[in-house]
């Protein structure tokens, strides 16, 4: 499962491609206050704020 931590919640296009070449089921997002889900694809991406961990 691939994880990001991006303070703003934007995702590069180094993450996308990831996503578009290895086509995971989900992906996560850790931000400073989003909580959101998204998709790109058939991936579900969960913004999930880092002090849920």
């Amino acid at each position: 499962m691939p994880v990001e931590v991006k303070s703003l919640g934007k995702i590069k296009r180094g993450f996308i491609n990831f996503i578009d070449i290895y086509k995971p089921e989900t992906a996560i997002v850790f931000t400073d206050k989003d909580f959101t889900t998204k998709e790109v694809g058939n991936t579900k991406i969960a913004y999930i704020p880092h002090y849920f961990i």
